[in-house]
This record gives structure tokens, sequence and C-alpha cells, in this order.
């Protein structure tokens, strides 16, 4: 314990300050924590857009397809060849109908590792309707319900509700008012309700940015 009687005591060194925070951990001091190995990739893509003529609008998109797989040159003993085999979808065969399909498939073990989808019903610029799912292999397994309706073309109001299988609980619902600020996005209202054990509180409100028509 510090000699709080001698002339020789720094307050400063020896009696350590008091603090609502915690103190930030340190890295250690080292030179080379943020050097990259070397790695041979060789990365395989395709990306299609699908169109096709519409009598109201011109032209509308009826799929838009992309798929992506690395090639490791150098696999550095690890018995790997391949990076997962990712695939983004969105296909909407009719005005009223949005699929949209994201999925991450481990290629070497034939599992899938992730699997995003949602898919919803649509009546463009009045009101929207869908369910979907986010998986993640061994660590998350939730689906949701949205719904969106427009009052005129500046501003709507949407609800959405998520519920997580492992929990067994619907973790979290928003409920939203949006008004158009420029061209493309719109400020969003939200109240938000949490359920489960969190470190927050059980309700929540948000103000923000984001895209109007999406």
């Amino acid at each position: 314990a510090p000699d709080l009687d001698s002339a020789n005591t720094s307050a400063t060194h020896d009696i350590p300050a008091f603090s609502n925070y915690l103190t930030p951990i340190d890295i250690e001091n080292r030179r080379d924590i943020d050097r990259i190995g070397e790695h041979h990739i060789t990365r395989l893509q395709f990306r299609n857009r699908i169109q096709t003529r519409d009598k109201k609008y011109g032209s509308r998109d009826l799929a838009r397809l992309d798929f992506s797989i690395d090639y490791l040159v150098d696999d550095y003993d690890s018995g790997v060849d391949f990076s997962d085999f990712l695939s983004d979808l969105e296909i909407t065969p009719t005005r009223w109908l949005e699929i949209d399909i994201f999925s991450r498939w481990d290629v070497e073990n034939s599992v899938t590792r992730e699997l995003n989808a949602s898919y919803a019903i649509t009546d463009p610029g009045y009101w929207k309707f869908g369910i979907g799912n986010h998986f993640l292999k061994s660590h998350l397994e939730q689906y949701f319900i949205f719904g969106e309706y427009n009052l005129n073309e500046n501003h709507k109001i949407y609800a959405v509700a998520k519920f997580d299988q492992q929990s067994d609980t619907f973790y979290e619902q928003r409920i939203g008012f949006m008004q158009r600020a420029l061209e493309k996005y719109g400020i969003k209202y939200e109240l938000r309700i949490f359920e489960g054990n969190r470190r927050e509180s059980d309700f929540g409100i948000r103000i923000g940015i984001d895209l109007f028509d999406e």
C-alpha cells in the first residue's frame, strides 16, 4: 500500500482515480498487429438482370441474380479450396409479388451456413405486407412479419414484429411513421417494444433516415 505520509508519495501513480467508466483495455505494444498475410484468391462472379416490358411503366425487373465464389489458389494447408458460395436473388414475377433470398453455402461440407429470405405481396405506391426469416447455422433462427401503408406520396406508416426461435419470444416490435425528406429518403419516427433478457429498457424511441421506397 502507498505511504500516504511520505513526502515522495505521488497520488497520481499510487492511488487510482475514481471513475464511473471502465478502464479501456490497452493493446500490447506490438508493431505487427495489422499485418495481413499474403493470399492468392481468384473470384468467380456472375451478375445478371432480367427485365420485361410493362404496359404502364415501360419496363420492369423480373429478376436480379448475383452468384459468387472464391477459389483459394493457396490454401495454406487448410485443405479448403473454395470459399462459401454466395447467392443473392431478387425476383418479381408479377408487379404484386416480391421475393428476396440471400444464401451462403459451404461448398466443402455441403451445408447451408446462412439463409435470409422475405416474401411480400404489394400494391406499388399503396401498401405492402410480407414475412421472412434470418438463419445463421448454430447461432440464429429468427422470423419476422411486416406491413406498411402509404397515406400519400410523402407519408406512410409501418409495423414490424420479430420472433426468435431459440428464446421463443417476440424479441422486437416496431411501429413507425415515415415522411419523405428528399426524393429517395425519408425520416423515420419509431416506437420499439422489446421482450426477453436485455440490458436496455423494454421500450425505445428511434429517429433516423432511411430509403423511403425500399
